[in-house]
């Protein structure tokens, strides 16, 4: 009875994350095939493992990847999402789970401001999903628990709307609105406005976890 309870649950949990993905993929543009494809030949080419990320490689290395990388929730879903039927020459779903271990390693490595505006980005406009996008909300968590200032600071050149779709995603997906990745108070120490907005991104959260039954 209990193992039917849990898969009734995980299946609610598939199903609404579907719906939730197909409503957010119909707004957006028609997948450009052609450069995904040279986006993620690049990514290939530029990968490394993160354990040599200090040990051999120098920062050019480093920047290739980097650059390369995503710098909006649309494109890094397209790249790294579960979208079957899997066309690994197009996409690199496979190597999502190496490709952010290296992506979160290299916060170390590059010039700080440029790494968290990037983060900022890929969050605006995302939603939960398991495994890459999972992974992703993994690495931010990190990084915004690791300097919260500079988070702050950097989102003070993002407009309202973005700030709270970025906390949203931060929000967003099973027990996060329970754990937060983030404590909002926190925020308020720093700033109070960019509190506000977390605040708002977290009930549209609960809702969405009502809605979803998380």
């Amino acid at each position: 009875m209990k193992s039917l309870k849990i898969f009734f649950i995980i299946l609610n949990i598939l199903i609404c994350n579907s719906i939730y993905s197909q409503d957010f993929n119909n707004t957006n543009k028609k997948v450009d095939t052609l450069k995904i494809k040279n986006i993620s030949k690049k990514l290939r080419e530029s990968y490394i493992l993160p354990s040599e990320v200090y040990e051999v490689y120098g920062i050019y290395e480093k920047k290739q990847f980097f650059e390369g990388f995503p710098d909006s929730f649309e494109l890094f879903e397209q790249i790294y999402g579960y979208r079957p039927p899997i066309d690994t020459l197009y996409t690199l779903y496979f190597e999502s789970y190496n490709h952010l271990n290296l992506f979160c390693e290299l916060r170390n490595v590059i010039n700080k401001e440029d790494y968290y505006k990037k983060i900022i980005k890929l969050g605006i406009g995302g939603y939960w999903d398991a495994d890459a996008i999972n992974y992703l909300q993994h690495c931010i968590d990190i990084c915004i628990n690791e300097n919260l200032p500079l988070t702050i600071k950097t989102l003070k050149s993002f407009t309202d709307d973005e700030i709270e779709s970025f906390w949203y995603f931060i929000f967003d997906g099973p027990l996060r609105t329970k754990r937060l990745p983030v404590d909002i108070e926190d925020i308020k120490i720093i700033d109070e406005h960019i509190a506000d907005l977390a605040k708002r991104a977290l009930e549209k959260a609960k809702k969405n976890d009502e809605n979803c039954g998380y």
